[in-house]
């Protein structure tokens, strides 16, 4: 066929609707104390630190293909992002097509954010939060060092989602489908003979993240509620070294993990009020022969604001995130053999900010928060270190 005509067929059958181009962009000033510092290495030090960073930049790709379907996309940059100098990180967030055949059932294809409770498929929308720090886990720019993609599904393919009203009620549902976790995905260092794709689940691995939310909110939006789940499975230590121990063999092989979730939301006046609650929990059974050893997560927060105008907003946050993971010690007296230890580390966290729309398009922003660090080491002589971060933050969020 004539390539020529073929542009001319695919320019005529092209959706007249417009490329969508918008997004949202936040910067801050960041003054910060940690005191006794064992989470960088270096228990007993006071660190202090100041610095301004680009905390991320979104931009947004809509466009409407038709009456049922559009395509939308999310390009992130993090932290002062530069491929040159080796900064920050860029990644595409969410690209999918979206089928929307009624309020009942529609249908995402691509990368996408999941139905998890409340934040997590808005957790990108800066424009709308009023915070600078997010809630951490879904605040991007710590997403590595809180281990975020653990404790929330951060990626899916497929959704199917709808609401049915009765009454004065909305009752949601979303069900959705991903890879595996990302440790066992394909990156272009590690790929194997028969490995075609980067990104993807290798030869071999069959398991993939479903999951689901079912939610109830009434159709003035003053209140909402949820129950969330996601299960997939994660791997434990494949190194040689436990691999070659029989008696740390429990520690091999991949292990169910479920994430339950529940979030409630509410208004009243000028006043609001969101919480979610988080739990992760590996399979124990697994682990019996270890009574002594467990491994999980556990994370919530709870906000209190005021709106005290259209452009003033003012709200307290208080959140914490737990966890047990399972590390390994060797004795100078027999360095070969391992022993499971309980690495038990909470935080705890409280916040007061403040958020002012300039306009539309621009919104100054202020926060404070105090976080305490206490990690426990269990299965032996029982060792504590403790340590308290202090953060100032100022920030600029511009929508564009």
């Amino acid at each position: 066929m004539d390539s020529a005509s073929d542009n001319d067929l695919l320019e005529e059958n092209l959706p007249e609707e417009p490329l969508k181009v918008f997004g949202t962009m936040q910067t801050f000033l960041f003054l910060g104390r940690i005191d006794n510092a064992f989470l960088l290495g270096r228990p007993g030090a006071n660190i202090n630190q100041r610095t301004f960073a680009l905390q991320q930049l979104d931009v947004f790709l809509r466009k409407d293909l038709g009456n049922d379907f559009s395509f939308f996309a999310d390009i992130e940059f993090l932290l002062n992002y530069d491929s040159q100098l080796n900064f920050g990180g860029l990644s595409i967030q969410e690209a999918y097509a979206n089928y929307q055949y009624s309020s009942a059932f529609n249908v995402k294809a691509g990368i996408l954010f999941p139905a998890f409770n409340g934040m997590n498929e808005i957790k990108n929308r800066l424009g709308i939060l009023p915070y600078i720090i997010r809630p951490l886990a879904y605040e991007r720019s710590l997403a590595v060092a809180t281990g975020a993609s653990e404790i929330v599904p951060d990626r899916a393919f497929l959704q199917l989602y709808g609401t049915k009203r009765i009454h004065s009620l909305l009752f949601d549902y979303a069900f959705y489908m991903g890879n595996a976790d990302n440790a066992y995905l394909t990156t272009n260092s590690n790929r194997q003979p028969f490995d075609l794709f980067s990104g993807t689940n290798p030869p071999g691995v069959s398991f993939h993240l479903v999951g689901t939310r079912l939610g109830i909110r009434n159709t003035k939006e003053t209140y909402k509620a949820g129950l969330s789940y996601s299960y997939d499975r994660a791997p434990f230590f494949p190194a040689d070294s436990i691999q070659n121990n029989p008696r740390l063999s429990s520690f091999q092989g991949d292990f169910p993990r479920l994430r339950l979730g529940s979030d409630i939301s509410f208004t009243w006046g000028n006043f609001w009020f969101e919480s979610e609650f988080i739990k992760v929990l590996y399979d124990s059974y697994t682990l019996k022969s270890f009574p002594d050893i467990q491994h999980g997560r556990t994370f919530g927060y709870t906000t209190f604001g005021y709106n005290a105008s259209s452009r003033w907003t003012l709200y307290v946050l208080l959140q914490w995130l737990g966890g047990d993971n399972v590390s390994f010690i060797s004795t100078p007296q027999n360095p070969s053999q391992l022993t499971p230890i309980n690495l038990s580390l909470q935080s705890n966290s409280a916040s007061i900010g403040v958020s002012y729309r300039v306009n539309n398009g621009i919104a100054l922003k202020a926060q404070f928060q105090n976080t305490s660090f206490e990690n426990e080491v269990l299965s032996v002589a029982t060792s504590k270190l403790q340590s308290d971060l202090t953060q100032f933050l100022l920030g600029i969020t511009v929508n564009f």
